[in-house]
């Protein structure tokens, strides 16, 4: 394996330290973008990357703005206050531009994990380089819940300013009662059934900030986008798009709510789009106790003829 680290420069000259992961193989079999979750880092990914590896595929992976062990602790989950969800897609579709150009296999695919895979599905409704899209754990909301939710933010932003940390809003976008039901052990057993990456992720500095309400409020917009049809339509029809998530998966609706997004999608003419869900598994199907076969069916996924 070949690692290096790049440093692009966004949209408002903000560096992206883009890390390259390049396979043994003589011939690639593409390329893999990696978009991680809220609340996370990119090193989370490296037994996914080392997988990709294995198998043939070079892997890409940087921190979203606000996270990661490069950023500074007390600038951990904030962001632009105006115009953080543009960048945020901005950012993704400078990355994937960028391996695109340099891609040394056949095939391009984009890999989005919870926050990821919203800023991805932004993304591909401006650029269409992927040749399929692979999204985990990503979250589907209805227009009235998340005009009230655009509404709380709005008013506390108001009255607090858009760099307060409100504990009201974390409680109201991660930690009502759909989370809790499955978090006996700890607050965040909601993550995956393994003890082990659960307490990893709590004793991780990196991992389970807060964030902003600007922060929060951009997520809101990038995920009221990504469930619109107006968004959707944006994106190339033969583009293969398929969504993965665990049964008991909160962010999800366990289950139910990705299935509805991906109704959506075939409802709009997204032949090649496909959903997997995975029985009693919680929303990081990477740390999951069926992790291995959640990665055999991405590989399966990417192995699948496309566009190229």
């Amino acid at each position: 394996m070949n690692r290096s680290v790049i440093t692009l420069i966004g949209e408002d000259k903000n560096e992206i330290r883009l890390r390259i992961f390049q396979t043994d193989a003589d011939k690639p079999l593409g390329s893999v973008v990696i978009l991680h979750g809220a609340f996370e880092h990119s090193d989370r990914y490296l037994e996914f990357i080392d997988f990709l590896n294995t198998n043939g595929y070079d892997a890409y992976i940087y921190d979203l703005r606000g996270h990661g062990r490069d950023t500074k602790f007390e600038l951990l989950g904030s962001i632009n206050e105006k115009n953080g969800h543009k960048l945020l897609v901005s950012d993704a579709c400078l990355v994937l531009n960028y391996v695109h150009d340099n891609n040394r296999g056949r095939k391009l695919a984009l890999f989005g994990h919870d926050l990821g895979s919203v800023i991805g599905q932004n993304a591909i409704q401006v650029c269409d380089h992927p040749d399929v899209c692979i999204f985990c754990g990503t979250p589907y909301i209805p227009a009235f819940k998340i005009m009230f939710q655009g509404f709380l933010t709005g008013l506390i932003g108001t009255f607090k300013g858009k760099s307060h940390y409100s504990p009201l809003i974390g409680r109201v976008l991660f930690e009502h009662k759909s989370f809790a039901a499955i978090s006996n052990r700890t607050a965040f057993d909601w993550l995956t059934r393994d003890h082990a990456v659960v307490g990893s992720f709590i004793n991780d500095a990196y991992c389970g900030f807060p964030l902003t309400i600007a922060y929060c409020g951009n997520i809101i917009k990038l995920t009221q986008n990504a469930c619109s049809q107006s968004g959707i339509k944006r994106i190339k029809r033969d583009m293969r798009v398929v969504f993965m998530s665990g049964s008991h998966d909160p962010v999800s609706g366990y289950g139910q709510g990705v299935s509805t997004l991906f109704n959506l999608y075939q409802k709009l003419g997204f032949t090649e789009s496909d959903c997997i869900i995975y029985d009693e598994a919680r929303h990081e199907l990477l740390n999951e106790i069926c992790k291995e076969d959640v990665m055999k069916d991405i590989l399966s996924v990417l192995a699948i003829p496309g566009n190229t």
